[in-house]
């Protein structure tokens, strides 16, 4: 069962992170619009910020399936679980925030993410399990290979 709810928390975090990215592009230029800055700055500072955002997330979700799943293949089922996972907080942040465009972006981004995100995702869990290996080795390493489990 604690597996179940880390790889659970794994892909609600993934979902965190394309759910935040959206976010970031659709009302980031209401946040930004008020400081007077020209529109291709403030366009320049959104995007940058929500690719900042997303990357900064992204790390965060691949230590914690570093840390979590430990090289377990299993975490390579959050490529699927991210999915209901993004829709469940689009549907959440679209009854809190109702507005005509939100359903729209929601439906352009689930057509722009079903091909590429799964990829994205994969290939983050990929990295944090060879990450988890390595810093495996290290310490065996490190302990004169007394530390094999």
């Amino acid at each position: 069962m604690n597996v179940f709810l880390k790889l659970n928390g794994i892909s609600a975090g993934y979902a965190c992170v394309c759910f935040v990215f959206g976010q970031c592009l659709l009302y980031g230029m209401s946040v930004v619009k008020p400081l007077g800055v020209s529109h291709s700055a403030s366009l320049k500072i959104v995007v940058g910020g929500a690719f900042f955002l997303a990357a900064l997330l992204t790390l965060l979700c691949m230590r914690m399936t570093k840390i979590w799943m430990k090289g377990r293949m299993l975490a390579f089922w959050a490529v699927v679980l991210w999915f209901p996972y993004w829709i469940l907080f689009s549907a959440v942040m679209a009854a809190l925030f109702p507005g005509e465009d939100h359903v729209y972006v929601i439906y352009v981004m689930t057509l722009i993410l079903t091909p590429f995100y799964p990829i994205f995702t994969a290939t983050a869990i990929g990295i944090s399990a060879l990450w988890y290996q390595s810093s495996e080795k290290k310490l065996n390493r490190r302990t004169g290979g007394t530390n094999t489990p």
